[in-house]
């Protein structure tokens, strides 16, 4: 299926290692994480995007012209207009640390001291981390370094569970 990859980590790749596109959110360019998804696709001759939301951009015409089909956004903090994900016909899915429709993140959990956190994939709507939940799990926290780690782990491991059971 082609997919775009929206995201700001280059563990994304893990999930879909050939996407037609990746979207990256413009206003986290200037970040170690981005670099390093930039100098993946372009040593992948990958086609990319910097989307800047609220301002008029080409996105919708660069979506269709790639034909793609199906979208992960994955760590990516972009939340999508409608135009995009109609373009998609729905077909967006997102990997959420923390309940839905909150601000709650890894870096507050470590933060707060708390000892696990609520993980899950969601179907994408144009509201902040809102959409029928597909799955959910716990991660442990600890420090920040292990906690991350933990948080991309089980995020590949529920998506790779949803595709064999043909969810997605």
């Amino acid at each position: 299926m082609k997919t775009i990859l929206f995201t700001t980590d280059v563990s994304g790749f893990e999930l879909c290692p050939d996407p037609v596109l990746v979207v990256i959110p413009a206003n986290r360019m200037n970040t170690e994480k981005i670099r390093l998804v930039v100098v993946h696709v372009r040593k992948n001759d990958i086609p990319f995007h910097l989307h800047v939301k609220g301002y008029v951009d080409p996105l919708v015409d660069i979506i269709k012209t790639s034909g793609a089909e199906f979208g992960i956004s994955w760590l990516s903090s972009q939340i999508f207009e409608k135009d995009i994900i109609d373009v998609l016909n729905g077909k967006i899915v997102n990997y959420h640390g923390g309940p839905l429709a909150t601000t709650h993140t890894l870096r507050k959990a470590v933060k707060n001291g708390e000892t696990s956190m609520r993980v899950m994939w969601h179907w994408m709507i144009e509201a902040l981390d809102e959409g029928p939940v597909i799955m959910e799990g716990h991660i442990p926290v600890t420090d920040w370094e292990e906690s991350r780690k933990a948080l991309i782990e089980k995020g590949i491991e529920m998506y790779r569970k949803l595709q064999l059971e043909g969810i997605l």
